[in-house]
């Protein structure tokens, strides 16, 4: 089990990694509640910035006002690895925390895939892209600990979902059972988002009041959803937009948007993993154990990916995750912007 880091002293929090649903829950959970105890007063101390759309300036501008009837001020930065892509903002980031007002609390959620790589001892171990040991930033906060942070988390893997399963539904007041827990994991593979929806579905059809079974996880976790998605990323691939939007109005009908969005951005940060492995020379087999994913939906990520140029996928998922960001900020809403996203494919 993690230690857990107490946040209150910190001035620059961290928020690193590729399992999206943890690091938004440390945000929603621990993050945003420091500016004050209020959480009224605490949200009227928040300013959240888009790092794919956001200027040095806006941080400025966000970091020198004062707070409103508060001691503290939360300035969240998302896509921060965008923000500060170049050596400029490097330098301007460590001149603002060496001169941060004392009000002022800096946060950033830093998206990072990895893999495993063969260490200088030639042992296998997994390794982030980006915020390596080496990187600028993770290297200011190693010397300042005292003051910052960086909390990193990655996506379970298979074998260790069922378990990620349980404590989960602890930590939301119920019960998942074992064979449950296998079930769902089974049903969703490692899609953090989408397994805390499903999972919330599962609690509230029991009313937190017994334990949820396997024939629960079955009876309401439909794989036909997962499949619909599937058959869309096909129709995107092979540039049969209109059937595309046919199959998203149909997806809506009957599931939550929100959870369509999620799985839409995953299966594009899959595909822009898997062009990637495909450029090295890889196969589906690679795909599999490298993504964790079932031999079935690697056979499907290569195929589909092979349709797509790596800089047309990564321009793709920069645009979901701008989405992402606007809509989590109530800028739109989820339905809506995959509809604008499509749109946008349409256009080239």
């Amino acid at each position: 089990m993690k230690k857990t880091v107490k946040l209150t002293q910190k001035k620059l929090i961290v928020l690193h990694g590729n399992d999206e649903q943890t690091l938004e829950d440390v945000f929603r959970q621990q993050v945003m509640t420091l500016p004050a105890e209020d959480p009224s007063t605490a949200e009227l101390n928040t300013v959240q910035l888009d790092g794919q759309r956001a200027s040095f300036s806006d941080l400025q501008t966000a970091v020198m006002s004062m707070p409103f009837l508060a001691e503290k001020k939360l300035i969240f930065i998302r896509n921060a690895g965008v923000f500060f892509k170049n050596k400029e903002t490097h330098s301007a980031l460590l001149e603002m925390l060496a001169n941060l007002p004392p009000y002022a609390i800096l946060a950033m959620q830093w998206p990072d895939e990895g893999k495993n790589r063969k260490n200088a001892q030639g042992q296998w171990v997994f390794t982030w892209d980006t915020l390596t040991e080496k990187h600028w930033l993770v290297q200011w906060i190693q010397q300042h600990a005292e003051g910052a942070v960086l909390l990193s988390h990655t996506l379970p893997t298979q074998d260790s979902l069922p378990k990620w399963l349980m404590d989960k539904a602890v930590e939301k007041g119920g019960k998942l059972s074992s064979a449950g827990a296998y079930a769902l994991a089974q049903a969703i593979g490692t899609d953090t988002r989408t397994l805390d929806l499903e999972l919330d579905k599962i609690l509230m059809y029991v009313n937190y009041e017994r334990e949820a079974t396997q024939e629960d996880v079955h009876l309401l976790t439909s794989q036909q959803q997962q499949s619909s998605v599937f058959d869309m990323m096909d129709a995107l691939s092979n540039q049969k937009f209109p059937l595309a939007f046919r199959l998203l109005h149909q997806i809506l009908i009957d599931e939550d948007a929100m959870r369509v969005f999620g799985m839409i951005t995953r299966q594009f940060r899959l595909l822009l993993q898997a062009n990637e492995l495909l450029n090295e020379g890889g196969r589906e087999g690679d795909i599999a154990r490298e993504l964790k994913q079932h031999p079935f939906v690697a056979k499907k990520l290569s195929a589909q990916a092979g349709n797509f140029k790596f800089e047309d996928l990564r321009g793709y998922y920069q645009q979901l995750q701008g989405y992402d960001s606007d809509i989590k900020i109530g800028k739109i809403q989820p339905a809506l912007a995959m509809e604008l996203f499509i749109g946008s494919m349409v256009l080239g």
